[in-house]
């Protein structure tokens, strides 16, 4: 894959990796959770660009053309492009209550890199193919549920809500555990529209 950023931090101590976990930002201010919005929704457009750069290669297969039948060829693309490294980590830093390490595959930080623009893409097709109205925002309070303080998607209603990361983010990991599909992150797309 081609790189996409030099660095590995995003955003003040923020890395692209962080962006994935849905409480890496819960300990920020107001006014960072603020700025890094703004970040963030500013470099929606970039990121996605960045994506057709990507796929200028396989353009004959995949057209991105912000239809929910374009993530089809677009996650096909990502799992064969996705590389994973073993990584130690410690258990507790995996909600486990022991101090043990183990073994466990994860994305390197390039396909991390790719993952936040596929990410993108694939919250820009949610929003342009809803039945209702929905746009980015950010929520600072109840500082312990999933995705505070992070860019996330919202029905006007407030009713309903998405982080798009940490979905692609479980769909990596799963892609990994129990091999490719094509049209994983199509089902999750059609199953996600039900509830809206």
């Amino acid at each position: 894959m081609q790189k996409l950023y030099d660095q590995e931090e995003y955003f003040d101590g923020i890395g692209i990796v962080d962006l994935f976990d849905p409480g890496s930002c819960s300990k920020l201010k107001a006014k960072e959770a603020e700025n890094l919005f703004n970040k963030y929704i500013s470099d929606i457009p970039i990121r996605i660009m960045q994506l057709f750069y990507l796929t200028e290669e396989e353009s004959d297969k995949i057209k991105l053309d912000f239809s929910p039948e374009s993530l089809i060829p677009l996650w096909d693309w990502f799992e064969r492009n996705s590389v994973f490294e073993t990584t130690e980590i410690p258990f507790h830093k995996r909600n486990i209550s022991t101090n043990y390490t183990s073994a466990y595959d994860l994305p390197t930080p390039e396909t991390y890199k790719t993952a936040l623009c596929v990410s993108d893409y694939y919250g820009t097709v949610v929003i342009k193919n809803a039945d209702q109205p929905l746009q980015w925002k950010y929520f600072v309070r109840f500082k312990k549920m999933p995705s505070v303080n992070q860019p996330v998607i919202f029905s006007d209603s407030g009713t309903w809500n998405m982080n798009p990361r940490a979905v692609i983010h479980d769909l990596i990991l799963r892609s990994n555990e129990e091999g490719f599909d094509k049209e994983r992150l199509y089902k999750v797309y059609k199953h996600a529209m039900k509830y809206l």
